[in-house]
């Protein structure tokens, strides 16, 4: 008698080229790198961060406190790509997840862009490659996802 629900817990995959591994687990090591940068220089060095892109603006209370929570998201993103890097080839739909979370910082990254405000001359050539990277790197995992192939749900026989 099969049992209900064990087969959303197995996945039939076709294995990627070695070419399309080494994208993917590039990718996730470099967005790792990135975000981990990213958070420890939010909560270490938050002046840094406003004294580059804004010049002289000096932050109070309140803007560090939003680029800390930013912080906390691009950690919480490094997470989930530390997970994906250990659990992609045994469940590509990891792969999907973080395709997702970089699109969503895509977002949050052109939103920044076109809101803050007293950008300094050249803050945009700062700004726009990781606009890029999140995209590229949102297309590279879904379409890994896409090579791989994953069937459909198996549905249950009766016994």
């Amino acid at each position: 008698m099969p049992q209900a629900g064990l087969h959303l817990l197995r996945e039939v995959t076709t294995p990627l080229d070695r070419r399309w591994t080494l994208a993917v687990d590039a990718s996730l090591v470099a967005a790792i790198a990135v975000d981990v940068g990213l958070s420890v220089g939010a909560f270490v060095t938050p002046a840094t961060w406003f004294r580059v892109l804004h010049g002289s603006l000096a932050p109070d209370a309140l803007h560090v406190t939003f680029l800390q929570r930013c912080g906390a998201q691009w950690l919480a993103f490094a997470l989930l790509q530390v997970a994906t890097l250990a659990a992609w080839r045994r469940s590509p739909r990891w792969l999907a997840v973080v395709a997702g979370a970089r699109l969503s910082d895509l977002f949050t990254d052109l939103t920044y862009l076109s809101v803050a405000p007293d950008l300094v001359p050249g803050a945009a050539a700062m700004l726009v490659p990781p606009c890029g990277l999140n995209l590229g790197m949102a297309l590279i995992l879904l379409l890994a996802h896409a090579r791989i192939g994953l069937p459909p749900p198996a549905t249950l026989e009766a016994a």
